[in-house]
C-alpha cells in the first residue's frame, strides 16, 4: 500500500514554511511537549521500521534549473494495509491538522 503526503504549510513569524508532522512539532511545541512528542514518535518508528519505507518527492524550482526541493514524502507500507498507528500518533496528527497556522495536506493513497 503506497501513500503520498505533500508537505503542509506553516505560517509563523510572517513567513511560510513547508513542514511535515515532525518539523511542525519542532517549530511549534514548547520544550516539554516536544520531548513527549519525540518519545511518542520513537514508539511509532519502532513499529514501522521493518515494514515501512519512504522516499522524498521532489519539485524542480524552475524548468531552466537543476535545483530541486523536497515537497513531500512517498510512503510504502508493504502489504495490503497501512499499519495501525498508535493512539498517540493519531492525537499528534490531529493537533497538527487542526493548527490554525497550518494549511494541512493529508496523506493520499496512490496504490
Amino acid at each position: 500500500m503506497i501513500f503520498t503526503q505533500l508537505y503542509s504549510t506553516l505560517n509563523k513569524d510572517g513567513k511560510k514554511y513547508l513542514v511535515d508532522l515532525r518539523v511542525w512539532a519542532k517549530m511549534t511545541l514548547d520544550s516539554s511537549r516536544y520531548q513527549q512528542f519525540l518519545s511518542d514518535m520513537s514508539e511509532l518508528d519502532q513499529i514501522a521500521k521493518n515494514t515501512t519505507t519512504s522516499e522524498p518527492i521532489y519539485s524542480q524550482v524552475d524548468l531552466n534549473s537543476k535545483s530541486k526541493i523536497v515537497i513531500g514524502t512517498k510512503i510504502n507500507y508493504g502489504g495490503d494495509q497501512a499499519p495501525s498507528y498508535t493512539e498517540k500518533y493519531n492525537q499528534w496528527q490531529q493537533e497538527f491538522s487542526n493548527d490554525p497556522n497550518v494549511i494541512y495536506r493529508p496523506m493520499v493513497r496512490v496504490e
